[in-house]
C-alpha cells in the first residue's frame, strides 16, 4: 500500500504538507523506521551497505533527533528504499528464531520483545500508508487499492 501511495502521488503533491511534514518526508520517515526496526540496533542500520551507498541521503540522520525533518527525498530514491526494506523484511523475518523473537530489541525506547517490534513496525507502516492514502483520496478523489485485494478466502478444491 505504501508503494501505491508513492506511485499515485502526483509530482505537485510530492512535497506538499501532510500534517507537520511533507508527503516525501512522511514516506522517508516510514521507510527509515521500517529499515531500522528490522535490524538489531540503530548503529547496525547506519553501517549497512544501503546506508553507506546513500550517505548523502541519510546525512546526519535527522530522523533520530526528535525534531521535524528538514531534508526532502525524490520519488525514485523512495522506490529504491522501499525495495530495500521489502528485501530486508523477507531476509530478516524468515531467519528469526524463537529465541530471537523472544529477546528484547536493541532499542532502549522499545519495551517489548523483538516479535512485538515486528508487529509494531507493521502497524507503523500501515498508520502512515493510511494517512498518505487519505491525502491522495482528498486531493485527487482516487483511492489506494488494499494490498492483497486479489486474495480469495475460499480454499482450493481438492
Amino acid at each position: 500500500m505504501l508503494r501505491s501511495c508513492i506511485d499515485q502521488c502526483s509530482d505537485d503533491r510530492w512535497q506538499a504538507p501532510v500534517a507537520q511534514i511533507t508527503f516525501d518526508q512522511a514516506v522517508f520517515h516510514t521507510l527509515f523506521f521500517t529499515d531500522v526496526y528490522l535490524g538489531r540496533t540503530l548503529e547496525e542500520a547506519k553501517r549497512q551497505e544501503f546506508h553507506l551507498e546513500h550517505r548523502e541521503t541519510f546525512a546526519d540522520y535527522e530522523e533520530i533527533g526528535g525534531g521535524l525533518q528538514q531534508a526532502h527525498y525524490d520519488k525514485p530514491f523512495s522506490v529504491v528504499y522501499l525495495d530495500h526494506c521489502r528485501d530486508k523484511a523477507r531476509r530478516v523475518l524468515t531467519s528469526e528464531t524463537p529465541s530471537d523473537l523472544n529477546a528484547r530489541p536493541g532499542f532502549e525506547w522499545l519495551k517489548f520483545s523483538r516479535l512485538e517490534t515486528h508487529l509494531y513496525n507493521l502497524r507503523h507502516v500501515q498508520h502512515h500508508a493510511g494517512a498518505l492514502s487519505l491525502c491522495i483520496r482528498l486531493d485527487a478523489g482516487g483511492g489506494i487499492p488494499w494490498a492483497g485485494s486479489g486474495w480469495d478466502p475460499k480454499p482450493p478444491r481438492a
